[in-house]
């Protein structure tokens, strides 16, 4: 995103300000105070002031940072970048943030750049003081990130606002807490002594001091109407007649500006001035093309040294901007006197902007004449490199300034606006705007020619294909990938090549084929490192990644989502919320690993970033990810807290996937740790997943949320006793995915298998079946898997190395990590500590089907004959063991009676 530096310069004036020692002084109090607000009407040398103050502190050496605020500021990311701009001028230690907020403006919301504003600042231990003049010419949106910012901001920055209008910031709040300065008309208004020093400075060293004080009475004060009245008394006899007679309402400074500064001016200057006030800025080149002359430069040097308003940019005296008060008169004067004068000035200024690369600048003056349609071909062609510099919400604001019926006939424009929408996950709207495209391509006799056209189809084809992916819609994404192979044949660019690839591997995976996984990963990865398009790597990361995890290689999964973290974070810092594309997934690997606290770190950075960009992937992995690390913790309030905030996202932006990963992740909790089982029966009916098994079984257009419900109902087929049904959609859906190489999920299926299978008194198939699992997960250190599934993996896991166990095997040492790593509180050895209240077990609240078993345990009965009095199967009361041994941390039938009645569970 482009940055003006001269926004970033206090204003030079013409001439030695005048030195106002009772203001001055009040440089002391800034320093004490976080916010300081100048609010006055236009020309009461708020600028000035500001000014004043920004070079005393630079002078006596502080940091600071000053930005002039003008209306093309109207978004919260706009001025934060110039805020972020302003403090790394300040500031040394800021100015990496600075960069990297500049070069990735575009992808950040402004509540992140704010965080890494604020970051950046409490690391700085000295002060930092922040000008911003004008501030009443922001929108209530970029005011709105300014007001956050300042309430964040660490004690060390102090900033001072200009403002004509009084600020929506909580000044009443602020002055309770003595955090606040504020001047008003009363402490700028000029008094005689100062008005007298004003008129001596300007060459009228021979005025009485009673007329300075009729002059100063006359204009209450007001600096403007006391330098106009100078510049207009240059002309006058009697002193005290003028400065009696001089009015400083509105009307009558426009008449002096008309009859005593302008009309005192040659022929020359009148018109020079007159021409050059419809431009916002003013540089010797841009004014010779608008009043078609040579002499610019000497003119602006004329006007400078004759103090009519003119203020400096820079030093090097390249551009300029007239005193907003006298260049609305001056443009009121014009168009009063030529209504088509000012139309034909902007397109000279245009034309000269867009000669010069200044193309904001050639829409800005094409949408003052209401060209349109010059804007919108401007628009159409500089959304591209717009888009690569990083600036497609300048687009975007453009493109609403045009009315639509134009716009159709301007694609580029459409498709950077469909990008945007789709980055915003507004999917309607996009499909709407790539629709228009593909409308005007379907006409007739589409303009532009072969090579335009094919270029327009393959930029079309590609934000169908992210629209596609955004959607999470593999197979519709599958089918524009292969359309933009086909079209592209070997011709492809770098940074739609690694785009295209990336979501074809993405696309596959949904569906369960990896056939291919390696090659597109490969050409993914190569076209990444040749884009110039810096999204492009980090976007094939983030795809990439998971599609290795699903595969079983777990290894090459993290270091490819960690190379997309580092990536991420060296294009736009820690805070850059385009991090948590990779972050997110990597998160769910270190969890599976048992590397909590590294997943936790990710989680807390790029979870929140997930809400702005919403992809399926993330949100998958970030919410299940981040409930099970409640869960692990026992705090299942949070848990369930976090779901609900994923399904709200979920179901407002119709992710199917999405939601059914957060509505099988909840059933599992509740099958795990409700007191009423039941519960997640209800639940998976009004959710929608619960019906007959056969639905559930595995097919050539399966999908992973497809094995996802299949999970959930095969969780609950156990908890009904329905080993049957659990056993063949258990063994179908694991057949299913070692045939298509999901070897993550071949391990998941084969620890739920075992689980079904010991339930059902088949201990050695369980055995053999769960060995099968560990042997599969060594190489991927995949150890949640097996945690989470609780007691009865434990055991099984301990029964199984009693049995066979082979010195030094692979999966024998990964079996025994396995064990090392379930908690201490499942061991036998376990210390009681009873701490909670009377109705719970240490771990939980037992359910009444486990206290009556755990009764009839207490009784001495054995399993089958607790199991024929119930009418039960003896593998159900053997699940049931497991989870009461669970609740009450141990795993031996009786010492679990005799801690259930120290707990006063049982009698």
């Amino acid at each position: 995103m482009e940055v003006i530096e001269t926004k970033l310069t206090a204003p030079l004036e013409p001439t030695k300000l005048l030195n106002r020692p009772r203001l001055l002084a009040l440089t002391e109090r800034i320093r004490e105070v976080k916010l300081t607000v100048v609010q006055t009407p236009a020309g009461y040398g708020k600028s000035s002031l500001l000014a004043q103050w920004h070079d005393t502190l630079r002078a006596e050496g502080e940091q600071v940072g000053w930005i002039s605020i003008d209306a093309s500021d109207n978004d919260p990311s706009g001025i934060l970048l110039y805020i972020a701009a302003a403090l790394g001028r300040a500031n040394a230690r800021l100015r990496d943030i600075a960069s990297r907020l500049r070069q990735n403006a575009q992808y950040l919301p402004s509540t992140l750049m704010v965080q890494a504003l604020v970051n950046g600042m409490s690391e700085c231990s000295a002060p930092t003081f922040l000008f911003l003049d004008d501030v009443h010419l922001a929108e209530p949106e970029a005011l709105a990130a300014l007001r956050r910012l300042i309430e964040l901001a660490p004690p060390t920055l102090h900033c001072v606002l200009a403002s004509r209008t009084i600020p929506d910031f909580p000044l009443a709040r602020m002055r309770a807490g003595d955090e606040l300065l504020e001047l008003g008309v009363e402490d700028l208004t000029f008094t005689a002594d100062e008005t007298q020093r004003i008129l001596r400075n300007s060459g009228h060293t021979d005025l009485r001091q009673e007329d300075a004080g009729v002059l100063a009475l006359r204009t209450d004060g007001w600096i403007t109407g006391i330098k106009l009245a100078c510049l207009a008394w240059r002309r006058e006899e009697s002193a005290q007649q003028f400065f009696s007679s001089f009015a400083g309402t509105r009307r009558s400074v426009a008449d002096y500006f008309l009859e005593e500064v302008l009309a005192a001016q040659p022929a020359e200057v009148q018109s020079f001035l007159l021409a050059t006030s419809v431009l916002e800025r003013l540089t010797p080149a841009l004014c010779n093309a608008v009043v078609q002359c040579r002499n610019a430069r000497e003119m602006l040097d004329r006007i400078e040294a004759s103090g009519l308003f003119l203020l400096k940019l820079d030093e090097e005296k390249i551009w300029y901007r007239y005193h907003h008060l006298f260049s609305d008169f001056l443009r009121r004067y014009l168009y009063g006197r030529d209504p088509d004068a000012e139309r034909i000035l902007y397109a000279r200024a245009g034309a000269w902007c867009y000669d010069n690369g200044h193309y904001l600048d050639a829409i800005e003056y094409a949408l003052k004449v209401r060209d349109v349609e010059r804007a919108a071909q401007i628009l159409n062609e500089r959304s591209q490199p717009l888009t690569h510099a990083g600036s497609i919400r300048v687009v975007v604001r453009y493109a609403k300034q045009i009315p639509m019926a134009v716009l159709r006939r301007h694609p580029m424009v459409l498709l950077t606006w469909a990008w945007l929408r789709t980055y915003k996950l507004r999917f309607e709207e996009s499909r709407k705007l790539l629709a228009m495209v593909r409308e005007q391509l379907d006409e007739p006799g589409h303009e532009g020619g072969a090579g335009a056209t094919r270029e327009l189809l393959g930029m079309l084809l590609h934000g169908e294909m992210s629209l596609a992916a955004a959607e999470d819609d593999p197979f519709r994404t599958e089918t524009f990938c292969e359309q933009l192979i086909a079209h592209y044949y070997d011709d492809i660019p770098p940074y739609l090549s690694a785009t295209i690839h990336s979501l074809l591997l993405y696309a596959r995976r949904e569906q369960y084929k990896f056939a291919d996984a390696e090659p597109l990963a490969a050409k993914s990865r190569g076209a990444s490192a040749r884009s110039d398009y810096p999204l492009s790597q980090i976007v094939h990361h983030a795809n990439v990644g998971p599609s290795l995890f699903l595969a079983g290689k777990a290894d090459a999964a993290r270091r490819t989502l960690q190379d997309g973290v580092t990536e991420a974070i060296r294009q736009g810092g820690p805070s850059f919320a385009l991090a948590a594309l990779p972050a997110l997934p990597l998160a769910e690997i270190l969890y599976e690993r048992n590397e909590l606290d590294g997943a936790q770190e990710l989680l807390a950075d790029a979870l929140p970033a997930a809400t702005v960009f919403g992809f399926a992937d993330q949100l998958v992995s970030g919410y299940v990810t981040q409930a099970r690390l409640h869960a692990t913790r026992n705090d299942f309030d949070a848990a369930y807290a976090v779901l609900d905030s994923g399904m709200a996202i979920a179901c407002d932006r119709s992710l199917e996937r999405v939601r059914i990963a957060l509505v099988a992740e909840r059933i599992r909790l509740l099958l795990q740790h409700s007191i009423d089982p039941d519960l997640a029966v209800r639940y998976a009916r009004s959710a929608g997943i619960y019906g007959p098994f056969q639905s559930a079984l595995p097919s050539a257009r399966s999908r992973t949320f497809d094995e996802t419900r299949a999970v959930a109902l095969v969780r609950i087929a156990l908890k009904q006793d329905r080993l049957a049904d659990a056993t063949q959609l258990a063994k179908q859906w694991r057949a299913f995915a070692s045939s298509r190489g999901a070897a993550l999920l071949a391990v998941r299926w084969n620890i739920l298998l075992a689980q079904i299978q010991l339930l059902g008194g088949e201990t050695r198939s369980a055995q053999r079946t769960l060995r099968e699992a560990v042997a599969q997960a060594a190489p991927g250190r995949l150890i949640r898997s097996f945690l989470d599934e609780g007691t009865i993996i434990q055991t099984l896991l301990e029964s199984s190395a009693e049995v066979e166990q082979v010195p030094n095997h692979p999966t024998d040492l990964f079996a025994a990590k396995l064990l090392d790593a379930f908690s201490p509180r499942a061991r036998p050895d376990a210390p009681i500590a009873i701490e909670q209240p009377p109705a719970e077990g240490l771990y939980g609240k037992l359910t009444g089907k486990e206290l009556e078993i755990l009764s009839l345990v207490g009784a001495g009965m054995r399993n089958a004959e607790i199991a024929l009095k119930l009418g039960m199967t003896e593998g159900s009361i053997k699940w049931y063991l497991q989870q009461i041994y669970d609740k009450v941390g141990t795993r031996r039938r009786m010492q679990a009676v005799e801690r259930a009645r120290q707990l006063s569970l049982l009698a």
